[in-house]
């Protein structure tokens, strides 16, 4: 398969997926098997971490590091924390590691 082929197919089975889980919680969402939600979670942060990774270092300097979610996210503060700090937990980093990290880069 092509890599515009693969792109073409990938984005098309995005729009599916956010499709059948629409915008809003539901019900739907309480039917997720929760080892399919973690395993999506991992592999697009995976997929994140490896595309700022490998970021021209140009594009940076134009444009800024690229954000994880759109500008215009539903996700709330309160989203945002409860999984960042079941992910902190999970990978064993204290926020002072996170600070030093920030710090560096």
């Amino acid at each position: 398969m092509k890599k515009t082929e693969r792109t073409k197919e990938i984005k098309e089975k995005a729009e599916l997926l956010l499709s059948l889980l629409g915008d809003q919680p539901s019900e739907n969402w309480d039917e997720i098997d929760l080892n399919d939600l973690q395993r999506l979670l991992e592999r697009l942060l995976q997929i994140y971490a490896h595309r700022v990774r490998n970021m021209d270092q140009r594009y940076i300097h134009e444009h800024g590091m690229p954000r994880p979610l759109p500008e215009q996210t539903t996700l709330t503060q309160t989203d945002a924390v409860i999984f960042i700090d079941q992910l902190l937990q999970l990978k064993e980093i204290e926020l002072f590691e996170v600070q030093m990290w920030r710090s560096i880069g």
